[in-house]
């Protein structure tokens, strides 16, 4: 029976080893799913924020101690998922805590599509529990992918060796000291062609049927907020001009400011704060690291700014 046993232990060692390095190099360092903060959240937080990358690098509460806060933005995070990790951790926030919940201009009238929603999906079987996953109604697929996650990915080796490359690994903090204003002007419609192109690619356009997807997703948040003693506080995080020129030349403003007006008369009493053209911030290149996000320098001082509008509106204590 020992020696059944250890053969068993032996024939399995190599898949352990493997998911172990999967788990390691895609949670722990990877750029794009890299959960690992998750482990240091901290109990009766006051101050958190969602959001997609917009979030993840517009916060920045380093120097906010001893104030409780976390940072929930992850890359590519719908507000679907926005609501489940709030879901899940509602528990953990202070009573009169605040999150802010920002709201891109790919959230307005467009759908996340199912391949991107696919090709994240393996950080959250990390993160929630079944209920809080889409569509895992099946409890073998949640242990499967929770506890093999190797299981997720086409290429689990490559994906080790390109995650643990120094030059894929992502800063602990932010977005790091790269600034947009060292770019060529050239170097700088090209990131924005990229980007652009990205969200084409990721999101669907939809119309009347997108808009009223996204204003149902915010209602549950709020809701959900609110339900936990939480006040939620919609965000427009701090966007270049250069990047705003591109949704102006597309026509899509009259929609933004209609977006923004349905979801406050849906959500009486929800402040939402639109920092996308804020001067003190949409002209100083220097504190994003492209054209729609914040380096650390940049998201010190968006934290700094938001801290203090949350004060003087008596948001924040």
């Amino acid at each position: 029976m020992k020696r059944l046993a250890l053969s068993l232990f032996i024939l399995f060692l190599p898949f352990i080893v493997l998911n172990w390095l999967f788990a390691v190099a895609e949670f722990d360092f990877g750029k794009t799913n890299r959960i690992s903060q998750f482990r240091a959240m901290p109990e009766g937080i006051v101050l958190a924020n969602t959001g997609s990358s917009h979030g993840q690098f517009s916060f920045n509460y380093t120097d906010f101690a001893p104030l409780r806060t976390f940072n929930f933005g992850l890359p590519a995070q719908s507000l679907l998922y926005d609501r489940n990790l709030l879901r899940q951790f509602a528990p953990r926030f202070a009573p009169g805590s605040v999150v802010l919940v920002p709201v891109s201009y790919f959230e307005v009238s467009a759908i996340v599509e199912e391949h991107l929603l696919e090709s994240y999906r393996a950080r959250y079987f990390r993160l929630l529990d079944r209920a809080n996953i889409d569509r895992c109604d099946n409890l073998a697929t949640y242990v499967k992918y929770r506890y093999l996650p190797s299981l997720m990915a086409k290429h689990p080796f490559r994906t080790i060796v390109q995650n643990l490359r120094p030059e894929n690994v992502l800063p602990e903090e932010g977005g790091g000291v790269p600034q947009f204003s060292d770019k060529t002007a050239a170097e700088q419609y090209e990131n924005l062609a990229f980007t652009k192109k990205t969200f084409d690619n990721n999101f669907r356009e939809s119309g009347a049927e997108g808009a009223a997807y996204n204003k149902a997703l915010l209602r549950n948040i709020t809701a959900l907020c609110l339900s936990h003693g939480i006040t939620p506080v919609l965000v427009t995080t701090p966007l270049t001009t250069m990047y705003n020129d591109l949704y102006e030349a597309a026509g899509f403003f009259p929609a933004f400011e209609q977006f923004k007006a349905d979801v406050l008369a849906a959500n009486p009493g929800t402040a939402w704060l639109d920092y996308s053209h804020d001067a003190a911030f949409t002209e100083d290149y220097a504190l994003f690291f492209d054209g729609d996000h914040m380096n650390d320098e940049g998201a010190a001082a968006m934290t700094r700014r938001i801290l203090s509008d949350l004060r003087e509106r008596r948001i924040l204590d």
